[in-house]
């Protein structure tokens, strides 16, 4: 039999038998001793970053996983510092040296500050890196004027969108950069793609206001003010505007999106929760109950997702210290079966383990089988436990490839 018409039979027999299995969060708190209080900003690769309180001063922080990785990335000079954005090999956000607030990028020292602040600026602030690129804003001529950089104060360049009287970006992905305009006396959410006139208005209708805070491919995320804020997607347009906030939550935001993947807060019964989706109001986690005992509410302000599992950063509230907490949620993708989070190619998290196993991640095997993805499918070379090259891949697709993930698939996580 057709090793793709075998696996379509055998898909009709078992879907409707598949259930679900997830892994489970935990939470780190990353305050280091003698800090008054601290905060995460972002994820990025296996580094975490924010702001520390110690003496009086805020600090710029970068960690590694735990408190005790903390660094302090505070320029000489600086009476504060904070990061707002990373890459994995780079820090972006703001220091007040000499008055001024300036932005600035870091390689993952206090000394490696390079100062961005545009020459005629009253203020500036990097909020996100991508590559070479680093975004922001800049107070110019009175008003915040969101723009880019490459790598010096002498490279910024202006989008501030003709008509706005202000401007702000807040992410970059790719070409595109997300944050939004003041237009006509409303914050308008919009999607530039490096020019002030590639700017594109993401406002819904019927908003008060509405934020892009964050890119993810072809996605944009970010809150939208109706009646209370709303946790928002788009997909490039005004009328794409989606609410992913909870069914049982009576506000939210989107902070951070990463393959597939959005992290944020929802207010449930008057508390701020720090949660994460996929995509869709009903795939919504609540992280809170990860945290220590004392912990009340959280928000979680980014995320990133790769073949280890996905991290959250954020803050909670230490009832029992009195103090905002930063924290690093965690989760692991180590799951066998667990290949996608979406059956339909284009949408968000496909071929992007989710920690869950579901009909998404059979179809999707299904899919590169009858493709003959090598990297996805070469599993086993045979498919009788216990014999030789049971569960060593042999670079070829066979029948006992597919009846090898049925197995792991029937197991779950």
């Amino acid at each position: 039999m057709n090793k793709t018409r075998e696996a379509v039979l055998l898909s009709l027999c078992v879907a409707g038998h598949i259930g679900i299995a997830s892994a489970q969060w935990s939470a780190t708190i990353l305050t280091p001793d003698g800090a008054f209080l601290s905060e995460g900003r972002v994820a990025a690769g296996s580094q975490q970053a924010g702001a520390v309180q110690i003496g009086g001063v805020t600090r710029a922080s970068l960690w590694q996983g735990s408190s005790a990785t903390w660094t302090d990335l505070t320029p000489a000079g600086a009476t504060y510092s904070r990061v707002h954005g990373a890459s994995p090999q780079r820090q972006v956000g703001q220091a007040l040296i000499a008055g001024v607030f300036r932005a600035g990028v870091w390689s993952g020292s206090a000394n490696s500050w390079i100062d961005l602040h545009p020459a005629g600026a009253a203020l500036s602030c990097a909020t996100d890196v991508e590559g070479h690129t680093q975004v922001g804003w800049a107070s110019i001529a009175g008003s915040p004027h969101a723009g880019i950089w490459s790598g010096s104060a002498a490279s910024w360049t202006d989008l501030h969108p003709a008509g706005a009287s202000a401007s702000w970006m807040f992410d970059a992905a790719g070409t595109a950069q997300g944050g939004a305009a003041h237009i006509g006396g409303t914050w308008h959410a919009g999607l530039w793609q490096g020019t002030p006139e590639s700017f594109v208005d993401l406002h819904p209708a019927g908003a008060t206001q509405s934020f892009v805070y964050a890119i993810d491919g072809q996605t944009q995320v970010g809150s939208t003010l109706a009646t209370t804020d709303r946790a928002s997607l788009w997909t490039g347009s005004a009328a794409s505007w989606n609410d992913l906030t909870p069914t049982v939550a009576s506000a939210g935001a989107i902070a951070d999106a990463h393959s597939g993947w959005q992290a944020g807060w929802a207010t449930i019964q008057g508390v701020q929760h720090a949660v994460v989706w996929r995509g869709t109001s009903a795939s919504w986690t609540d992280l809170t109950p990860a945290l220590p005992a004392g912990f009340t509410h959280s928000r979680a302000a980014s995320i990133w997702v790769d073949g280890g599992g996905v991290s959250v950063v954020g803050w909670a509230f230490n009832a029992l210290a009195g103090r905002d907490e930063a924290v690093l949620w965690t989760m692991p993708l180590d799951c066998a079966p667990d290949v996608s989070g979406s059956a339909a190619p284009g949408l968000p998290g496909y071929g992007v383990p989710d920690g869950s196993v579901t009909n998404d991640d059979f179809f999707y095997f299904l899919a590169q089988f009858a493709a003959g993805n090598l990297a996805v499918c070469d599993l086993t070379t045979g498919a009788v436990p216990n014999q030789p090259g049971y569960g060593v891949p042999n670079g070829a697709i066979t029948n006992d490839d597919f009846f090898f993930y049925l197995t792991l698939f029937a197991a779950g996580c």
